[in-house]
């Protein structure tokens, strides 16, 4: 009986752990995508491995180039890393060419949580230079820097393939 209870209390307490790991994600969500989009559920899943994982490292390339305005459509990664980043102790690198854009990443992190923490980089930079130059082990590596064109997807698969590259050693 007490064997019985031992194993009801330790499945009990993985599944309240794992439903707090899937909320916490969720948190960083709510209210910036619909969970009808294509790119909510990829969210999810990267928030979830990056908490399960303990993420302290994390690079974007290419940025929140609309701030808040457009989360549907470009998925404001910058904001939702931020926020992961602030929460959870981590670094958080974004990289761009287009200062503009950086910008805009940067004023809508401000918005959301009041202040640019220390421990929050956005760079002007091209993207395969930087990882190239990166000087420590990256935890989390979010691609999204040169925009996939269904009509000629391969200038954006080989950019990426080009950043996977430099960013590997």
């Amino acid at each position: 009986m007490q064997a019985q209870i031992k194993i009801f209390l330790t499945i009990f307490v993985l599944i309240c752990s794992t439903s707090l790991v899937a909320k916490m994600s969720e948190e960083y969500l709510v209210g910036k995508i619909s969970e009808h989009n294509h790119r909510y559920q990829t969210f999810k899943t990267a928030l979830d491995l990056m908490q399960k994982r303990g993420v302290k490292i994390i690079v974007e390339t290419g940025t929140s180039r609309d701030g808040l305005k457009n989360f549907e459509g470009d998925g404001g990664s910058s904001i939702i890393f931020s926020q992961y980043a602030t929460d959870h102790d981590a670094q958080f690198f974004s990289v761009d060419m287009d200062q503009s854009a950086l910008n805009n990443a940067s004023i809508a992190v401000q918005e959301v949580l009041g202040k640019l923490d220390s421990k929050l980089h956005f760079i002007k930079s091209d993207s395969i230079v930087f990882l190239k130059n990166f000087p420590v082990a990256i935890d989390f590596l979010y691609l999204d820097s040169y925009d996939y064109d269904v009509n000629n997807p391969n200038a954006s698969q080989n950019h990426h393939l080009l950043e996977i590259k430099a960013a590997y050693p």
